[in-house]
């Protein structure tokens, strides 16, 4: 081989390693680019799992209506708290920062900070003497959601929304000291999601969308409330209540204690303080008055007020089979099953299961 086949046969030498090392290259960067995306994506999960979960926690315990959640924090708003805007105030139903802070989370669990909507009459800020079931803002088994996911005919109390890394056309602000970048929603969601119709978008992720979202629906945040209300039936003030209530419903006191009398032993002595002629009015939601907002409503002077405004007595289904111990239920129905809780008037035993349709 001459010297001018040589310098040939080393510069196709040469050009084939640089193919190599540029495939080698762009392979490279692209696992990069996958491994980023995908731990993105994993953050996400994390993150809004234990953000679903925080918001469920926050709704059990709340004391203004049991099952309401936080108003998103205001769009300028960094610090991880919960902007009140009022019930009827800005921004309807348009996600916006979830109030990290107030729910004593993270504030980026990882990255970004989490974007928020919650179906308006289960915002907190509505009070609980404003609510009633005729202006359909009850927290209750019939109380669905006013927001939906694309596609879906369940409607929901909230979504939450994980934007994913900054995309080709998002510009977004520097982190601030709470670790949150700023900027507006276009900047860090996309599609449905980054408007104000409440309906809100969970597709695969691409070169134009990579949000992440999971759902909060009626049956996920009522659940645990359920369980609630019936263990408030231990309570001296609400039992009496209740009993007078279904009294009303199944019958006189002699006959909602059965034929066997000893069954009621713990409950004989405050249902003995009730006037069976008068049990029509003799509860602690009777009365007409005007409330805050003008409307014409029922008083309510329970000492646990939500159960009334929220209209739960309407939920509360009592059974005394015959031969069996006396029950409470609350049933929560859905698309596909019926969740019910039943508590043992006898043992004071509350036991929860799906029911199929």
């Amino acid at each position: 081989m001459n010297r001018e086949s040589r310098g040939y046969a080393l510069l196709a030498m040469l050009l084939a390693l640089m193919s190599l090392g540029s495939v080698f290259l762009v392979s490279t960067l692209r696992q990069h680019e996958d491994s980023q995306e995908a731990r993105s994506q994993r953050n996400a999960l994390r993150a809004l799992h234990d953000a679903r979960l925080a918001l469920i926690a926050h709704g059990l315990v709340e004391d203004n209506t049991p099952g309401t959640l936080p108003s998103p924090s205001g769009e300028d708003r960094l610090d991880g708290y919960s902007t009140p805007a009022g019930f009827t105030g800005s921004p309807g139903q348009a996600a916006r920062r979830l109030p990290w802070h107030f729910l004593g989370l993270q504030a980026t669990l990882g990255q970004e900070c989490l974007w928020y909507a919650v179906s308006k009459p289960y915002r907190n800020s509505l009070s609980t003497e404003n609510r009633d079931p005729v202006s359909h803002t009850a927290i209750n088994p019939n109380s669905s959601g006013t927001l939906a996911l694309e596609n879906s005919s369940v409607p929901l109390i909230a979504a939450i929304i994980s934007p994913g890394l900054s995309l080709a056309q998002q510009t977004r602000g520097s982190s601030t000291s709470h670790a949150c970048q700023s900027g507006n929603v276009s900047q860090f969601l996309e599609s449905s999601n980054a408007d104000n119709t409440g309906i809100f978008i969970n597709a695969s992720h691409s070169s134009d969308f990579n949000d992440s979202v999971v759902a909060i629906t009626h049956i996920q945040m009522l659940k645990p409330v359920i369980r609630r209300v019936l263990r408030l039936f231990l309570e001296p003030p609400v039992r009496k209540e209740i009993l007078i209530r279904m009294a009303g419903k199944v019958g006189t006191l002699d006959q909602i204690r059965g034929t066997e009398p000893s069954r009621y032993e713990p409950f004989d002595a405050i249902l003995a303080q009730t006037d069976e002629t008068n049990l029509e009015y003799n509860n602690a939601c009777a009365g007409i008055v005007t409330n805050a907002n003008g409307r014409t409503t029922t008083s309510y002077k329970h000492p646990v007020s939500w159960l009334c405004f929220n209209d739960w007595y309407s939920h509360i289904e009592y059974h005394a089979p015959e031969g069996e111990s006396p029950i409470l239920a609350i049933s929560l129905a859905a698309a596909d099953y019926i969740h019910r809780c039943t508590l043992t008037l006898d043992t004071n035993s509350i036991v929860c299961k799906n029911i199929n349709p």
